[in-house]
């Protein structure tokens, strides 16, 4: 290899650098954290307590309650007392339809999620109806 060859590879890869500086966003990138065992799982939840907008999960309550038995009653009390809300779509078990009975309470929002699925799903319906036309 040449020395002329070297150095204008050299020069392509350093024209490179701003748009690799661009697709990789050092700004406002989403951060991400990993948990293990069951002490991570607490600190996850625990975590949420922090929110400042309701929050939205996909959750099977029996999982949940499985793998942090006597956890989540203490939890729901309290992020209920933090006026946290939650809107939650769960698999209908019997745990998940007990847990029903208390949404009100615990500040759970299944209903008003559910309506907010199906608006979005039909102004896409909508949408998608007229581009074919």
């Amino acid at each position: 290899m040449h020395l002329d060859d070297a150095t204008d590879r050299i020069k392509k890869a350093e024209s490179f650098v701003p748009l690799l500086l661009r697709v990789y966003a050092t700004q406002n990138r989403p951060r991400i954290k990993f948990y293990e065992g069951t002490e991570g799982l607490k600190h996850v939840y625990e975590d949420t307590l922090t929110s400042t907008e309701p929050i939205r999960v996909y959750a099977t309550v029996d999982d949940m309650h499985s793998a942090l038995p006597n956890y989540f009653p203490e939890y729901y009390r309290r992020r209920a007392e933090k006026n946290i809300s939650i809107r939650a779509i769960v698999p209908e078990t019997p745990l998940g339809k007990e847990r029903e009975t208390l949404n009100k309470e615990e500040k759970r929002e299944i209903a008003d999620a559910m309506k907010k699925i199906y608006e979005l799903a039909w102004a896409e319906a909508k949408r998608l109806n007229e581009d074919k036309k």
